[in-house]
């Protein structure tokens, strides 16, 4: 492929959500016993929460509901409105 040019460039615009490690601890107790609470599944997001992260310890989480006896689980209704 003689003559062919590539150029990347990354943009540095939201930086990475990082739960505040002692924030964390303080708020699994109060959340509920082990059956009603999942454990948080690692993921790497870019939020606008992030910035609040930079100058505050924060905590990122999603909040629902569930039945599991009836396998029924509820996804936060903010997911389901358009802004």
């Amino acid at each position: 492929m003689d003559g062919v040019s590539v150029e990347v460039k990354f943009i540095d615009m939201y930086p990475p959500v990082v739960n505040d490690g002692a924030l964390y601890r303080k708020v699994w107790p109060l959340l509920g016993d082990d059956k009603a609470r999942a454990p948080f599944k690692r993921q790497m997001i870019a939020e606008d929460f992030a910035f609040y992260g930079k100058y505050r310890p924060s905590l990122f989480m999603g909040l629902g509901t569930a039945n599991p006896e009836k396998r029924v689980y509820q996804r936060p209704p903010h997911q389901y409105l358009q802004f």
